[in-house]
């Protein structure tokens, strides 16, 4: 009986056994068997590539999204998860981990407000006739504003939810060959950024200059609070739109500094009876500091309705037909336009507005004439100043080292106000400082120094902290 129990017994363990091996899958033995659980369907949509064009970038340029898997991933190999962040407008649901063969770079921010369009019109009337044509075409007013100064009517549109902020442009230019519309680009400074703190010096006086020209300045918001502009007649008129966050102001302060300053605590003292409308114009959104080109332009109608004879402008980006429509009518009404020639180095694209023949272009040098290694070259550069290691105000009350063509501009801004001083005209004015330059590069004009270095003068003597 105890022999016939233990056949019996041995008989039902082998069964269980078998069924046990049948149920377990095979694996190859060099395979791990953690791989099975990260294996994806070739046809899970989470995997599939995403090609349509981002909202503002050139139609027909992919996008390829993070959740393209590797092309060349060996078989045998496990991916090697990483952090997986939330893209613009949502968060990633149970969202894959990227492999560490492939990296797939965003693109690139491009340098116009999403999906919006600019449109110049002559009056009111002109303005409210396109408004109903772009309306049918699913465009939608979003601003606008009127701009005395410079003869127009400023409108922003919103465009189609299926068009791109270049294609519209594309598509009412083709509709409409003349019409005055652009993309809403933006505008960053011309400045590097500052060196640490200097200490105060007070070796030299500050020069006096008598002027009392109205200036404008295009830029941040300068922080008139500052020790070294205290007394000093400074308008700052905000251009912003409400929940936009005010930026550039350090640059702001170093330029008025530069114009206007005390020379004690920070900056010189090359027009310190001016007065100076600021058209604050800088937002600052994350790390970038820029200003749109409907802000611009509204910045330049503010700064001629006040009067303001010269016009600085520290900022550079790309050609814009209407922002290049309300230079040529500011230089016919006889102002002066200065900006700063750009910072991208010697291989660098033009930048604009100094790119413009209207517009004064103005690079940097060192005391000693030297380029400014950053500086952008072209034939479009007409005048070089000091624009290398300048102690100047910086907010909320110390001082910075700057550097950059962006400084270089309030040098050209006191030598053209101490020949309207003289009884020229703006074009006279131009022409004189052409003809005075220091030639410091190749004989005559060239695209390193323009026509050459505008020495100090009693009105521009440099700070020698």
């Amino acid at each position: 009986m105890n022999a016939l129990l233990g056949l019996l017994l041995g008989l039902l363990l082998g069964l269980l056994t078998a069924s046990v091996l049948a149920a377990e899958p095979l694996r190859p033995p060099d395979r791990p068997a953690s791989l099975t659980t990260t294996v994806q369907k070739s046809d899970d949509p989470v995997q599939k590539p995403h090609t349509r064009p981002a909202p503002d970038t050139p139609h027909g340029a992919p996008r390829t999204t993070a959740h393209q898997p590797p092309t060349s991933l060996p078989p045998d190999t496990l991916p090697t998860p990483k952090p997986v962040t939330p893209s613009h407008g949502g968060a990633f649901l149970d969202a894959p981990p990227i492999p560490a063969t492939f990296s797939a770079a965003p693109p690139a921010t491009p340098p116009w407000e999403p999906k919006e369009v600019l449109l110049a019109s002559p009056d009111l009337v002109s303005a409210r006739r396109m408004q109903k044509q772009l309306t049918r075409s699913g465009f939608r007013l979003l601003r606008r504003y009127r701009l005395p100064a410079l003869g127009l009517f400023l409108s922003t549109f919103r465009t189609p939810a299926d068009m791109s902020a270049p294609q519209a442009v594309r598509s009412l230019r083709q509709r409409f060959p003349h019409l005055p519309v652009s993309i809403n680009h933006r505008y960053q400074p011309l400045g590097a950024p500052p060196e640490p703190p200097s200490p105060p010096s007070v070796d030299e006086p500050p020069a006096r200059c008598t002027s009392r020209i109205t200036l404008g300045l295009l830029d941040g918001a300068v922080h008139t609070a500052h020790p070294a502009l205290r007394g000093r007649d400074i308008r700052v008129v905000s251009l912003l739109r409400p929940g936009e966050t005010p930026g550039g102001t350090g640059h702001a302060t170093a330029l008025a500094s530069l114009l206007m300053g005390d020379g004690t605590h920070g900056g010189l003292a090359l027009l310190p009876r001016a007065r100076l409308v600021n058209a604050a114009v800088y937002r600052q959104r994350g790390e970038t500091v820029d200003a749109s080109a409907e802000a611009v332009l509204r910045g330049l109608d503010r700064l001629a309705r006040h009067g303001a004879r010269i016009m600085l402008m520290s900022l550079g980006g790309p050609p814009n037909p209407l922002l290049h429509l309300a230079v040529r009518r500011l230089h016919g009404e006889g102002l002066l336009l200065v900006a700063a020639a750009g910072n991208d180095g010697p291989t660098g694209q033009a930048v604009y507005p100094a790119a413009w023949p209207e517009v004064i272009a103005v690079t940097a040098v060192d005391r000693l004439g030297h380029a400014y290694e950053q500086a952008t070259r072209g034939d479009y550069l007409e005048l070089a100043a000091l624009g290398i290691q300048l102690r100047a105000a910086w907010p909320p009350n110390g001082t910075r080292r700057v550097s950059g063509t962006s400084y270089a501009v309030p040098f050209i801004a006191a030598a053209l106000t101490a020949q309207l001083a003289r009884g020229l005209s703006a074009a006279q004015a131009r022409r004189t400082l052409q003809q005075k330059a220091r030639d410091l590069g190749d004989a005559g004009r060239d695209p390193i120094f323009g026509y050459g270095m505008i020495a100090p003068s009693p009105c521009n003597k440099p700070d020698k902290s």
